[in-house]
């Protein structure tokens, strides 16, 4: 009987030791094993295209994009062989004709034609326009009657006339009242905004704040320069409106290009409106350094700390 138990115990420490054998397999494969990508444009007064791929596990998982102006953007998406994602390209549809009239129908307009014209005749026109003026010649007689009788009935007095005064003094003082407290509550407003302002930037300059920020700067700039390309080339030819403008950019480059690649060439256009060129890119991801340095900043102790103090804000 015990040896049939450690028997039994013997293939559950097998099968869960070649478990974890597996998870640890596919965890350094995934984390391993960078993602690469490509891309390259072009873009000239003829074409505006742009193409590029994104490839994973030696190019069991791949996905292809393609764009050419005016046309809308073809992506596809592979797993092995299997095809998940694919657009088509958009079929032209031939231009319907317009439905010829059948007999019926013209033979029918010329009647519609007499019956409109029948209808609309100028002197039924200007008998309905005559009739509608005396209408309403009478309508305004009658009630410029009305306000006669009205005012001989209700005649303004001295004492209407100051009711109503002391009425207006009174909405004025209201409406000063009102101003008066919306420039106290805006005041107020205001006060709360500098308080807080000075509370964030107190945080800031304590010593653990800046610790923290320089941390996660690094491992920030870690992640971006995993992510960059290892190859980038450009050239082209840029040309603005105005000489000047040219010129102007044309000086920004050179300022930068000790910082820039030597595969990034810029040639100016004095004479004409123009941008030409070509760029290619290519790199890869690690996704174990990407998650190394953000586990780093996420389990940093100064980290819970600092946010509690600034949800507490300037409680």
């Amino acid at each position: 009987m015990l040896a049939f138990l450690l028997g039994v115990l013997k293939i559950i420490g097998i099968v869960l030791l070649v478990i974890l054998l597996v998870l640890i397999l596919v965890a350094s494969i995934v984390l391993l094993i960078p993602i690469r990508y490509q891309a390259e444009g072009t873009i000239s007064e003829d074409k505006k295209q742009a193409k590029g791929s994104v490839t994973w596990l030696c190019k069991l998982i791949r996905m292809k994009f393609e764009y050419n102006l005016p046309d809308k953007p073809l992506i596809s998406f592979k797993i092995l062989w299997i095809e998940l994602l694919k657009e088509k390209k958009p079929k032209k549809h031939k231009k319907e004709k317009a439905p010829k009239e059948s007999k019926v129908t013209k033979e029918k307009r010329p009647k519609k034609e007499k019956q409109n014209k029948e209808k609309y005749h100028p002197a039924v026109n200007v008998a309905l326009l005559e009739a509608a003026d005396a209408e309403a010649a009478a309508k305004e007689a009658k009630e410029a009657a009305e306000r006669k009788d009205v005012s001989k009935e209700n005649p303004k007095t001295d004492t209407g006339v100051t009711a109503t005064s002391q009425e207006d003094a009174e909405q004025s003082g209201n409406k000063i009242e009102k101003i008066i407290f919306k420039i106290k509550g805006l005041y107020d407003k205001i006060n709360k905004i500098i308080e807080n302002i000075n509370y964030y930037l107190d945080i800031l300059e304590e010593d653990e704040t800046r610790g923290l920020i320089k941390d996660a700067w690094g491992s920030i700039l870690k992640i971006l320069n995993s992510i960059k390309p290892k190859v980038f080339r450009m050239d082209g030819i840029v040309g603005f409106d105005m000489p000047d403008t040219t010129g102007r950019v044309y000086g920004y480059y050179c300022m930068l290009m000790p910082w820039l690649s030597e595969d990034i060439n810029l040639e100016p256009d004095f004479e004409q409106k123009i941008i030409n060129g070509d760029i290619y890119i290519r790199g890869r991801i690690r996704i174990v350094t990407i998650v190394i340095n953000a586990l780093r900043i996420a389990l940093d102790k100064r980290l819970k700390p600092l946010i509690k103090k600034i949800k507490n804000g300037g409680k």
